[in-house]
């Protein structure tokens, strides 16, 4: 077992204090859905944006960019709720659901368009803005906005599932596939950094995270399979499924997502961990002091998020990739 120092004790303490912090601030607002989960990811999303804007710290971007990523990645998110109200209940507000709203993954062709054109023309007009920063922020802004979304349709996608069917689902209840997601990523999370702690010696890939371990590495898959799989099994065995298809009858579903889960949050960890060596940065900025910035907690759960919501997608069309 590896010796712990004050400054590794006290880096240990902070996290658990600032986690905890975070669950009693997310966790209402996950289990009472609607606009409370709407406004918080928001705001966290807004902080996310902020921060990979101006992780490239000797070139920063005008005003007018800052502007265009905000508004382009908030409509990458919240465009499939907007069309789908739209074509059901037209302007009639009142009437607008979420769960109607968010039964499907879709960004905007023409976002995207715009988005590439008026990045790509930047790089062409001024001459700090190079192309690299263009295809940068590009791959950015539809990623974080995408997987932004596939939270938010994990969120309300179960009351539309169980009414499909013909079955009602309790609000609170309907929570419990974004939870079972949250919980497979923060276990992975926790678990690696731990074991990690504790017993890592083998580095992973010190080029992109020189901090990971193979120790940490299987005990976060561990942590996240046994806690996530449990989560699943036991809603389902007390009549709470997490989705009509996802009940003790097709538990073959829930291990293989449980197992997957915490590989997804390491490919999420090193996807974004190799942008910040990229450009030579520690963390995203230090909002949350020793846990860095919002994306330095959330990326891994955006790639899970993302992954989660497209098997959903495929086993309620039954594969069918064309549907």
């Amino acid at each position: 077992m590896n010796s712990i120092n004050k400054e590794t004790q006290q880096k240990m303490n902070n996290r658990i204090v600032v986690g905890l912090v975070l669950a009693l601030l997310g966790l209402p607002t996950i289990f009472l859905g609607g606009w409370f989960m709407i406004g918080f990811t928001t705001i966290a999303l807004f902080f996310a944006i902020h921060e990979f804007t101006n992780a490239r710290p000797h070139n920063k971007y005008k005003l007018i960019i800052h502007i265009f990523l905000m508004v382009m990645t908030y409509s990458f998110v919240f465009w499939i709720f907007i069309k789908n109200n739209l074509a059901t209940h037209g302007l009639e507000l009142a009437a607008w659901s979420f769960k109607e709203g968010l039964s499907d993954l879709q960004v905007s062709t023409i976002g995207i368009a715009v988005t590439v054109a008026v990045l790509f023309l930047s790089s062409i007009l001024n001459i700090n803005f190079k192309v690299d920063d263009a295809t940068y922020l590009i791959t950015m802004v539809i990623l974080i906005g995408l997987s932004a979304q596939s939270v938010l349709f994990l969120r309300f996608y179960p009351i539309y599932a169980f009414e499909e069917v013909g079955q009602s689902v309790a609000w609170w209840a309907a929570s419990f596939l974004i939870i079972y997601v949250f919980l497979g990523n923060f276990m992975s999370d926790i678990g690696a950094y731990f074991v990690g702690v504790l017993f890592g010696r083998n580095k992973m890939n010190e080029r992109i995270s020189p901090k990971k371990t193979w120790e940490g590495f299987f005990g976060g898959l561990v942590f996240s399979f046994a806690f996530s799989l449990a989560f699943g099994l036991v809603v389902a065995a007390l009549g709470y499924p997490l989705l009509p298809f996802l009940t003790l009858g097709e538990w073959y579903w829930i291990v293989l997502i449980s197992l997957a889960m915490p590989l997804m949050a390491n490919l999420g960890d090193f996807l974004f961990s190799a942008v910040k060596r990229h450009f030579n940065i520690k963390d995203y900025s230090t909002i949350l002091l020793s846990h860095g910035g919002i994306l330095d907690r959330i990326d891994s759960l955006l790639i899970t998020s993302l992954f989660v919501a497209i098997v959903v997608i495929f086993v309620a069309n039954g594969w069918n990739l064309l549907a």
